[in-house]
């Protein structure tokens, strides 16, 4: 259950996500695409780690 002064917070992301889709889509792909290479990374180094 969301408390009131939750929402605020949920709203503000929300309008983030949609600027950050419309005025920087390109580096949103950017970001997208850091984020699945460092999580390749961070499988193989947990496969690694934890057998």
């Amino acid at each position: 259950m969301c408390l009131p002064q939750d929402l605020w917070v949920i709203e503000v992301i929300e309008r983030l996500f949609i600027y950050f889709k419309k005025e920087l889509n390109w580096s949103f792909e950017v970001l997208t695409i850091l984020s699945s290479k460092s999580n390749l990374i961070l499988g193989q180094h947990s496969r690694t780690t934890y057998p």
